[in-house]
This record gives C-alpha cells, sequence and structure tokens, in this order.
C-alpha cells in the first residue's frame, strides 16, 4: 500500500470508461465530493480495479440515457 492522490485515480477511471459509456449514448462524469481526502494509503491497482469494474456494470445495465437537470 502506498499514498494515492484520489481525484488523478478517478479522473484516469473516467478517461478509460469514457468511450464505453459513449457507445451507448451515455454521458460519463464524476463528480468528487470536498471532504474527500486528497491523499489516502490504499492499494490503488486494486481500487482501480473496482472502480473500473463498478462503472463497467453501471454502463453495461443502464439501458436509458437519464439527463440531469
Amino acid at each position: 500500500m502506498h499514498d494515492v492522490e484520489l481525484e488523478p485515480l478517478l479522473r484516469e477511471v473516467e478517461r478509460v470508461m469514457r468511450a464505453g459509456a459513449a457507445a451507448k449514448d451515455l454521458q460519463l462524469a464524476i463528480e468528487i465530493d470536498p471532504a474527500l481526502p486528497r491523499r489516502c494509503r490504499l492499494d490503488a491497482t486494486r481500487l482501480r480495479q473496482v472502480l473500473t469494474n463498478l462503472t463497467a456494470n453501471a454502463i453495461r445495465f443502464t439501458h436509458q440515457r437519464h439527463r440531469q437537470h
């Protein structure tokens, strides 16, 4: 485990998954809570895998675009 800056990791997952979302006419955007610590001690590879898998499942199982107002 290492100290990891969270925002760049989250932005990377967003960037990687954006094409899959666009292929289904979905818009992918993340919102980072200002209360989230900038750095955490964690396994970046595992967190990236979990977030990528969760995002991929969300894209896979979203059948209709939800428009934010």
